[in-house]
């Protein structure tokens, strides 16, 4: 997620003034530290790192600050610990998307656990091709009638990934292809 957020501020930067939270403050304290810090009436966008261990943790923060958009990156086991079982997880990232008042940027690979919650729902399959070596790597990346094959320092498909997600919503948002490849 952390790196999620770094990649979105960057692409939303070349039109917006944006504010993130730092490092991976991802829990209310942190993102409440980050509001009560910044004057936010300085931003155009606040992009909020949102952790969670339970159900009701998303619900948490996102009464702190509700999103117009938002990106799911996934679904995996590594949360099985804190959230007991596949369903909670889905439950607990689900909250985000209540909340939601514009759009939601998905994975296309966990879109379909997600079919039942109202808020517009865009299923992330922007990224084609990829090729992973010892200089990063390289895929396609498509928005809407536009596709440029990209190159990123960053190693691994899940980098090419997360970077479609970013893409897709920054494209959403109203930032140019160009400036969101460049």
């Amino acid at each position: 997620k952390t790196s999620t957020k770094i990649i979105l501020s960057a692409m939303l930067s070349s039109k917006y003034k944006v504010l993130a939270t730092p490092r991976s403050h991802n829990t209310p304290l942190g993102v409440a530290k980050t509001i009560n810090e910044a004057a936010l009436e300085n931003f155009d966008v606040f992009i909020a790192e949102m952790g969670a261990r339970h159900v009701g943790d998303i619900a948490e923060l996102c009464a702190l600050c509700p999103p117009d958009y938002s990106i799911i990156t996934g679904i995996c086991p590594q949360h099985l610990e804190s959230f007991g079982s596949m369903e909670n997880i889905v439950k607990g990232k689900g909250e985000i998307l209540e909340n939601t008042k514009n759009a939601a940027v998905i994975a296309a690979d966990c879109y379909d656990n997600f079919q039942a919650y109202p808020c517009k729902k865009i299923k992330c399959d922007c990224v084609s091709d990829v090729r992973a070596d010892s200089e990063g790597t390289t895929f396609t990346l498509i928005l809407g009638d536009n596709q440029r094959v990209v190159h990123t320092k960053l190693l691994g498909a899940h980098s090419a990934q997360n970077i479609g997600l970013c893409a897709r919503c920054a494209y959403e948002m109203g930032v140019s292809f160009d400036d969101i490849c460049g």
